[in-house]
């Protein structure tokens, strides 16, 4: 999984950026119950773009800065089984979260992703043959300062 990230500051509260998602995976499931055993090889490929907005709101000492960010992306997922496509997968999201940065320098930080606050997602699923599947999803988390170390991100 490739996911870079970038901002730049608008003023020295706002920052607006872009980020990337690259992703593929390979799994490998032997049957056994089967003789001759059979093995079946799942491939995924997805990519995944998205743009943000941050507002820094309190600044903890010289380098750690609070911010919230607004983003918005979408992304798409391609699966496959023994060399034939078995899904694809599109989505579409927003959400709010809750972040620390650690400014080494002037210029770059570390990223701690604390909570996320609100999300909207909203995904289709296609399969050979024709048939697909629609999802949406609403997921709220207004109680950050209990569940405020439940997703944390590091980058």
């Amino acid at each position: 999984n490739f996911n870079p990230k970038a901002g730049y500051f608008l003023t020295d509260k706002i920052a607006v950026g872009v980020e990337l998602n690259l992703a593929s995976g390979k799994t490998e499931v032997t049957d056994m119950t089967v003789t001759p055993n059979v093995t079946n090889e799942g491939k995924t490929n997805s990519f995944g773009a998205g743009v943000f907005a941050r507002y820094y709101f309190l600044d903890l000492g010289q380098r750690f800065k609070t911010y919230a960010e607004a983003g918005l992306g979408f992304g798409s997922q391609k699966w496959e089984t023994n060399g034939t496509e078995t899904r694809k997968d599109s989505n579409f999201g927003l959400g709010i979260d809750l972040g620390m940065n650690y400014f080494v320098t002037e210029k770059m930080a570390i990223n701690f992703g604390l909570a996320n606050v609100l999300g909207f997602n909203s995904g289709k699923s296609e399969f050979p043959g024709g048939g697909e599947t629609k999802s949406s999803s609403v997921n709220g988390n207004f109680n950050v300062f209990n569940n405020f170390f439940d997703t944390p991100t590091f980058g």
